[in-house]
């Protein structure tokens, strides 16, 4: 494996020659309203690294991008997942997971916190973050959407696995 993240798929940083499957991701039919905007972020990730602190994860299989954690480095000091998304035909796969458990690595590894805003009815997110321990409440502003956190922390043992660039 040439990343993060367990099987079904490798979880790596986005390369330059990920850009035209993600820019033409599709992981949403759109239906209901608030599937659009987490794809259209994800679409336009990669014309914003040059001037900002976001960063991209690709879970792949082989050739094809699968997944997409696009994220950013705040002042706070947190890691902001701006979007995570799976192709449709392989959603419900365990690869939504294992991107959202790469960037708590790569949070963890930084000293920083995971944050996300999830729409209240976006079960699949709710129940990943569920499962990693994550601290949820209404956002202030916005009912129809959790704030969550998670603290990772890294395990050091000679089989763990660091994250680079």
């Amino acid at each position: 494996m040439d990343g993060y993240g367990i099987l079904p798929v490798p979880i790596r940083y986005y390369e330059e020659n990920d850009k035209d499957q993600v820019r033409k991701f599709h992981c949403s039919n759109h239906k209901p309203k608030w599937h659009l905007q987490p794809q259209k972020l994800i679409r336009r990730a990669p014309f914003h690294l040059d001037d900002s602190l976001i960063e991209i994860l690709v879970a792949h299989d082989g050739p094809d991008v699968v997944g997409v954690a696009v994220f950013e480095v705040t002042d706070v000091p947190s890691c902001f997942v701006l979007s995570l998304g799976v192709k449709r035909q392989r959603q419900n796969q365990g690869i939504g997971a294992s991107l959202k458990r790469a960037v708590v690595v790569v949070a963890a590894d930084r000293g920083l916190i995971v944050e996300s805003h999830v729409h209240h009815q976006n079960s699949y997110m709710r129940l990943i973050n569920k499962g990693l321990g994550a601290a949820t409440e209404p956002l202030e502003d916005d009912p129809d959407y959790l704030a969550t956190v998670v603290r990772g922390e890294v395990a050091q043992n000679e089989e763990d696995v660091t994250p680079s660039k």
